[in-house]
């Protein structure tokens, strides 16, 4: 989890509409129900065992009404009940969003840098680029000309992005609220694109909606290739220009995901895998194991 914002949770569930007692604590950010985080809000899409949240302490989670949520297995944590949950999450980000102070942007040579943003010795920032506030962006990299970095995103050593990216932008994770109107839920959870990646141009990954995005160490996305939000790209893997990965993928170390290529979402690739060009895979793919066609089966390399 990147911690992306400090609020009180008895000030939060209050503005909402509810009365906790004793809650003395503060949330950071947001982590995922299945994988729960320490200070954190979480939505709770289906069912989450009393082991999961056993673990975890100063948590607001959000859930429907009657979903048999064990409250005994709580930590110094509050249960949010409602009918539409993501709609109860979604608003609690919005407030917390417009408490949260802007970034505060100075123009410099053609750039637009955030006052609070981190930039390692040697990294060089192009004409034309936007960083956002709480970025931290490591040693000895290229932020290519015209490429914005919006808020909450952590890039290490020796990355390159190309020209025209963009990272940390809002992805579809929608909800419908009372008037029928399509929203989508405020994505605070950030994006981390850790040390030797390289995005070429036009490259875009979307922050996380429930938890943080990743792109772990060594990586590749080609020209125009995309990742959704929450995703999680393993090491040294490969995706092709103009490829999709849809929210909630999980693609384990030295997977190929060939140009033009699209997954699902919520779609695993074991270690190793390699999904064939302009594939449209609608089921996970093992570990070393090849795919090719739409829908994507299983085939020789």
């Amino acid at each position: 989890m990147i911690p992306v914002f400090d609020y009180s949770a008895a000030t939060l569930l209050m503005a909402l509409g509810y009365t906790p007692t004793n809650l003395q604590f503060q949330v950071f950010g947001v982590s995922d129900a299945q994988a729960p985080e320490n200070d954190s809000l979480i939505f709770v899409k289906t069912e989450i065992t009393s082991a999961l949240i056993a673990g975890v302490k100063n948590c607001i989670f959000f859930a429907k009404e009657n979903s048999g949520f064990d409250e005994g297995a709580l930590n110094n944590s509050y249960v949010v009940y409602c009918a539409s949950p993501k709609e109860c999450y979604a608003n609690a980000l919005l407030h917390i969003a417009a408490q949260t102070p802007k970034a505060q942007i100075t123009p410099k040579d053609g750039r637009f840098i955030s006052a609070d943003a981190i930039i390692g010795t040697g990294t060089v920032i192009e004409p034309f680029c936007y960083i956002g506030a709480n970025v931290h962006i490591g040693a000895n990299c290229r932020i290519g000309t015209g490429t914005k970095i919006k808020d909450n995103v952590i890039i290490g050593d020796n990355v390159t992005l190309g020209e025209n990216c963009l990272i940390g932008i809002d992805d579809a994770d929608v909800y419908r609220p009372a008037n029928g109107s399509c929203k989508t839920v405020p994505h605070c959870g950030g994006v981390k694109i850790e040390d030797g990646c390289l995005l070429l141009a036009g490259a875009m990954v979307a922050a996380g909606s429930t938890c943080t995005t990743v792109i772990e160490k060594n990586s590749m996305v080609g020209m125009y290739g995309m990742v959704g939000h929450n995703c999680n790209v393993g090491a040294g893997t490969l995706i092709g220009g103009f490829a999709n990965l849809g929210g909630h993928c999980h693609i384990a170390p030295n997977a190929y995901i060939g140009p033009k290529a699209c997954l699902s979402n919520r779609i695993q690739v074991g270690e190793k895998g390699y999904v064939s060009i302009g594939s449209v895979v609608l089921k996970d793919v093992d570990a070393e194991t090849s795919v090719f066609g739409n829908p994507a089966r299983k085939c020789l390399r």
